[in-house]
């Protein structure tokens, strides 16, 4: 997953201008939506973005809300036919960020934020529900 890393920091540095960030994501739901590259992905980018829904109020502009973006796009794969990695994604993902994403789709002053807290809410309980 040599492509991850780098990716992760233009679009980590980049998250609050929209060429380059949505570009960047582009890449990366691309490579969560393969297979073979979903788990290290998710390996190398979970802790860093948990961190930052975790911390909400210490990030820059736009970070938060794409964080949100990223995980997401991260656990969809697990809501589809994806088995395997995209099971273990959604659960590491959930044990990371599910309180924190909730308290901020609930509470946060960010239209934006709540609303991709909520989203990735919505694919983490349409992974659950095919875990099952």
């Amino acid at each position: 997953m040599q492509l991850a890393a780098p990716i992760l920091q233009v679009w980590a540095a980049n998250a609050s201008d929209p060429l380059i960030s949505g570009d960047a994501l582009d890449v990366l739901q691309a490579l969560a939506a393969c297979p073979k590259c979903l788990g290290p992905l998710a390996q190398h980018a979970t802790p860093a973005l948990a961190q930052v829904v975790t911390n909400p109020a210490n990030q820059p502009p736009m970070l938060l809300e794409a964080s949100l973006d990223l995980l997401a796009a991260l656990v969809r794969p697990a809501a589809s036919a994806v088995a395997g990695d995209g099971r273990v994604v959604a659960a590491a993902v959930a044990a990371a960020v599910l309180v924190p994403a909730a308290a901020l789709a609930a509470a946060s002053d960010d239209a934006g934020a709540v609303q991709s807290a909520t989203q990735l809410l919505i694919e983490l309980v349409g992974g659950a529900f095919v875990m099952l």
